[in-house]
């Protein structure tokens, strides 16, 4: 798998931010310089995003996983605490369950750590052509009332530079994910979401992450890391100190 675009910031133990479809790593930019702080903070752009080259293998949940490994490996990090956005929170579900000596510690946001929670697709999205106006409605449609302005800006000038081809795979391969049963993991797993999504099935979610915790955030909606972004890094942050993983507690 081709290395993709990739940066570090900070020392200590080693924090992978993955985003989501038709995103790229600039949505992390408001926790970069705080977790740094803390952690070696890694963010990437998943293939066909931002700076990445296309994937050149179909665009499926496992080869997303071998992208985010050849950037862990390309960083020389033994183990990482990882943190995925969206349909990025599913691909580092499944990370943990075909790299377990790799990853100490799960973070989804607004996403799915369980496919089988994952929800149906709306029926206008599900065929045809993904061309800049039908990817801006897409995008709209997770702006709440509060959303700022200025994030609103930037996901829309992302989405919108993303190709039409990535926005058609990544579908696809979503498509394909939904509704897949998991390996049963113990990996510590942390699942923050806005305060007006509705929560999955915990029960369900519990079924394959045996630690598994879920928290909201006032006031926020599908975008928390860049809506509140203080409230969201300490909240990343005391989940991994709790867990050990930190300068102190990790390995």
């Amino acid at each position: 798998m081709e290395v993709g675009y990739w940066t570090e910031h900070g020392n200590g133990p080693a924090l992978l931010l993955v985003h989501g479809g038709m995103c790229d790593h600039t949505i992390w930019d408001a926790q970069v310089d705080v977790l740094a702080e803390t952690f070696r903070v890694i963010t990437l752009d998943l293939p066909g995003h931002g700076r990445s080259h296309a994937m050149q293998a179909r665009a499926d949940f496992e080869n997303y996983v071998a992208a985010v490994d050849s950037v862990r490996a390309a960083a020389r990090a033994d183990r990482v605490a990882l943190v995925g956005h969206a349909m990025g929170a599913t691909i580092v579900s499944l990370y943990a369950r075909l790299h377990p000596l790799r990853a100490a510690a799960l973070v989804g946001v607004e996403g799915d750590l369980d496919p089988r929670t994952m929800p149906q697709m709306n029926p206008g999205w599900n065929t045809g052509a993904l061309d800049e106006a039908a990817r801006e409605m897409i995008v709209r449609s997770k702006f709440t009332p509060d959303t700022p302005d200025d994030v609103r800006s930037k996901l829309l000038t992302v989405a919108l530079a993303t190709p039409e081809e990535t926005a058609i795979a990544i579908r696809s391969a979503k498509m394909r994910e939904r509704g897949r049963r998991y390996p049963q993991s113990d990996v510590p797993a942390l699942a923050i979401y806005g305060a007006s999504s509705k929560l999955p099935d915990e029960v369900l979610v519990r079924s394959s992450l045996s630690n598994y915790e879920s928290r909201q955030i006032d006031g926020t909606g599908p975008f928390l890391m860049m809506e509140r972004p203080d409230e969201f890094s300490d909240a990343l942050s005391g989940f991994l100190i709790r867990v050990g993983y930190s300068a102190a507690g990790s390995d």
